[in-house]
C-alpha cells in the first residue's frame, strides 16, 4: 500500500506545491490498493535532456522523469497539472507491469481521473446526519497549485446534493490538516461546527445562510497564538509570488 508519493522538481524548488498537489491527490485515490507492494514513491522531475530511470525494487521506489521545463513553465496551471498526472500514470503503470501486477485496475482509475478533468476531491469527513434526520453533510478538500479548498457538502436526507459551502482555503504546503479540522458536531439541525485539535478554533457553518464564521476560544493558546496559527494555515496569493 502506497503511503507517500513525493514529486519534486530539480532546480525548480518553487514548484514544490505543484508536486504536492498532484502527489497527495493521486495517493488519496490509489493508496489503499493492496497489490501496490511499496510504501513510498519518490519522483524527481528533471529537464528534457535527462533519462527516465525507474527503480523497481524495495519499499521505496525512486524515479527520475525528464520533462521539457521550458515548455512546462510556459503552460497554464491546468495543462501543467495534466502533464504531471500523466507522468505519474505512466510511472505507476510501468511499475505495475514490472512487478506482474494488474495494470488494468490502474488504467481504469487513470481513465476516471481523466474524465474528471484531473480534479480529485479528497474525502475528509464521512457523511454526518443532523439530529432531525433532514440534512447530511460531508467535508471534502481539493488541491490546486495555489491552495487547498475545504468544502462542506450539504445533502438532503435522500442523499441529493443541495449545495456546497467553502469552509477554508489553506496554504498548499500545509499537510497536517488534522491539527485544524479534528472534531465535528451538530449544534442545531442547521448549524454544523468544525473544531481544531484543542477545540479552540471553531469553523461555524450555517447551512441555511451558507455562511462560515471562524470563532476563537482561547484555552491552551492565547488569542494571538491562535491568530498566528490561522495565518500560517491560510492561503494568500502574494505568498506565492
Amino acid at each position: 500500500m502506497l503511503n507517500t508519493l513525493e514529486i519534486i522538481f530539480r532546480h525548480h524548488p518553487a514548484l514544490l506545491r505543484e508536486g504536492v498537489a498532484v502527489g497527495e491527490s493521486y495517493r488519496s485515490r490509489i493508496g489503499g490498493l493492496k497489490f501496490i507492494r511499496f510504501q513510498r514513491l519518490h519522483i524527481e522531475i528533471t529537464d528534457i535532456s535527462g533519462t527516465k530511470v525507474i527503480d523497481t525494487a524495495g519499499s521505496r521506489r525512486n524515479v527520475v522523469y525528464p520533462v521539457d521545463m521550458e515548455l512546462y513553465l510556459s503552460r497554464p496551471p491546468d495543462e501543467r497539472k495534466q502533464c504531471l498526472y500523466e507522468a505519474v500514470f505512466e510511472i505507476m503503470e510501468e511499475l505495475a507491469a514490472a512487478n506482474n501486477r494488474d495494470v488494468a485496475v490502474l488504467r481504469r482509475i487513470h481513465d476516471g481521473i481523466r474524465s474528471a478533468d484531473y480534479v480529485l476531491p479528497v474525502s475528509y469527513y464521512p457523511k454526518s446526519l443532523n439530529p432531525a434526520l433532514t440534512r447530511i453533510v460531508a467535508l471534502d478538500y481539493t488541491y490546486t497549485f495555489e491552495y487547498v479548498e475545504f468544502v462542506l457538502l450539504v445533502y438532503d436526507r435522500e442523499g441529493a446534493l443541495l449545495h456546497t459551502m467553502p469552509v477554508y482555503r489553506c496554504h498548499p504546503l500545509t499537510q497536517f490538516f488534522s491539527r485544524f479540522f479534528t472534531f465535528k458536531e451538530w449544534v442545531t439541525n442547521d448549524l454544523f461546527v468544525i473544531k481544531d485539535a484543542n477545540r479552540e478554533i471553531h469553523f461555524v457553518c450555517d447551512l441555511i445562510t451558507g455562511e462560515v464564521v471562524i470563532e476563537l476560544h482561547p484555552d491552551a493558546h492565547s488569542e494571538e497564538e491562535l491568530q498566528r496559527l490561522l495565518k500560517g494555515l491560510h492561503y494568500t496569493a502574494n505568498e506565492l509570488q
